[in-house]
């Protein structure tokens, strides 16, 4: 697997898709989530959860990882540039976030960083909350928003949750599923997004597929959302015209 991981690499194999994030106040298109994937030459389309677990544990998910930073800075550039309100997102593995390099990586890329911001799930996050404290304060002075994806999977304790600098809380699309009719998961949404008003946080539900869920969401006060309801990951060719459609 090593091999073949090294191999897409060379051969730029890999490509992003993109998922938008959707305002549940105006429907406009707020950004949007990179999404790497694999287009394998036997097996077709393959999707991170096929190939990410192994390239962590060959030791490659760091070098997968700096191509999609840079890939996501470059693609998204033109949106960026022409809406000041769109924010880019990618994820941070755990490798990532305890990788020295990735702070002078991510300076290499000069000042091109408006507007872009990483996702590190709630359990990566929680593993060395010293740790991620010092990443994520140099991430927020090189100008990267941070989002804590999964939100409500770990052990996040309010005492942690206030000292890190976070700008986006996304509600884990396990809590969502259920919503309107299960009574716990609407409680469990209507105490995350209460946190988040009291830390000052945006919110963004994960996999909303349904217009009662989004209504729901959006009578809770959430404020962006993201899921199949909207539109799958796609090519950036495809967000491009997505984004410019009247």
């Amino acid at each position: 697997m090593k091999d073949a991981l090294l191999a897409a690499l060379d051969r730029h194999e890999f490509v992003l898709y993109f998922q938008p994030h959707v305002s549940l106040t105006n429907g406009k298109i707020d950004g949007a989530e990179a999404l790497i994937r694999w287009q394998h030459p036997d097996q077709g389309l393959l999707g991170p959860g096929a190939f990410i677990p192994f390239a962590e544990e060959v030791g490659l998910v760091t070098e997968i990882g700096a191509w999609v930073m840079q890939e996501t800075v470059r693609l998204s550039r033109p949106w960026r540039t022409a809406d000041l309100d769109f924010h880019i997102w990618f994820n941070l593995s755990g490798p990532e976030v305890k990788d020295p390099t990735f702070v002078r990586r991510l300076h290499n890329l000069g000042d091109d960083l408006w507007g872009v911001g990483v996702e590190i799930s709630e359990i990566v996050a929680m593993e060395d909350v010293a740790a991620t404290l010092t990443f994520m304060n140099e991430l927020h002075k090189a100008g990267l928003f941070i989002a804590l994806d999964d939100f409500g999977t770990g052990y996040t304790s309010l005492q942690h949750l206030k000292r890190l600098p976070v700008d986006v809380l996304k509600i884990d699309r396990a809590f969502v599923a259920g919503l309107p009719q299960d009574k716990q998961d609407a409680a469990i949404v209507e105490a995350i997004l209460s946190i988040a008003r009291a830390f000052g946080f945006t919110t963004l539900a994960e996999g909303i597929e349904t217009e009662e869920q989004a209504a729901a969401l959006r009578a809770a006060g959430c404020a962006l959302a993201q899921g199949y309801l909207y539109a799958r990951p796609m090519p950036a060719k495809d967000f491009s015209a997505l984004i410019k459609k009247p």
